[in-house]
C-alpha cells in the first residue's frame, strides 16, 4: 500500500502547492500593509506613526511570520534547483516554476533585505528631530517598495498556479 501511494507522489507538485500558499500569505500581508496599515499610520501624528511602525517591526519578527518569510524563499531556491535539473525550458510547467521562484526570491525576499530592512533599521534609530519629515520620506518610499514585493509575491502565485495546471496536464 505504501509503495502504491508513493508511486503517485510528485514532490515538485507538493513544493509548488506549498510555494503557492507561502507566496499568497506574503502577498496578502504586503497588500494589507500597502492599502490599509500604512494609510492608517499616515493618518496619525508623525511621532505616533513612527513609534507604531517601530513596534510593528519588532512584533512581526515572530515564528509564524518568519516561517512564511524565510520558508517560502528557501522553498523557491529548491524549486529553482529542481527546474535547473529538469532543464528550465524542457516544459511549460518547469519554465513557470523557475520564473515564479526567481520572482519571489528577487522581488520579495532580496527586495526586503536590500530595501525594507535598512529603512526599518533607520526608522528605529530616529530620536527626536523632524518627525514629520522623517515619516513622510519613510512612508512614501517604504510603501512604494512594498507594492513591489506585493506584486512579486502575487505574480509568483499566478506562475506557480499555472505551473501546477500545466504539470497536471503533462502527467
Amino acid at each position: 500500500p505504501v509503495r502504491k501511494l508513493m508511486a503517485g507522489f510528485d514532490r515538485v507538485r507538493v513544493g509548488l502547492v506549498a510555494g503557492t500558499v507561502g507566496a499568497a500569505i506574503l502577498g496578502g500581508c504586503y497588500f494589507i500593509f500597502s492599502f490599509c496599515v500604512m494609510d492608517a499610520l499616515n493618518a496619525q501624528p508623525p511621532s505616533v506613526a513612527i513609534a507604531t511602525m517601530n513596534s510593528i517591526n519588532v512584533v512581526i519578527v515572530n515564528p509564524k511570520f518568519i516561517l512564511a518569510f524565510m520558508g517560502t524563499p528557501l522553498l523557491c531556491c529548491w524549486l529553482v534547483a529542481e527546474a535547473l535539473a529538469a532543464g528550465v525550458g524542457s516544459s511549460t510547467d518547469v519554465a513557470l516554476m523557475f520564473g515564479g521562484a526567481l520572482t519571489l526570491i528577487v522581488g520579495e525576499f532580496l527586495e526586503t533585505l536590500v530595501c525594507h530592512i535598512p529603512k526599518n533599521d533607520a526608522l528605529a534609530q530616529h530620536k527626536g528631530g523632524n518627525a514629520a519629515d522623517v515619516w513622510s520620506k519613510y512612508y512614501t518610499s517604504w510603501t512604494a517598495w512594498n507594492h513591489v514585493r506585493m506584486v512579486a509575491s502575487l505574480a509568483t502565485v499566478v506562475q506557480f498556479s499555472l505551473a501546477l495546471f500545466y504539470r497536471g496536464a503533462r502527467l
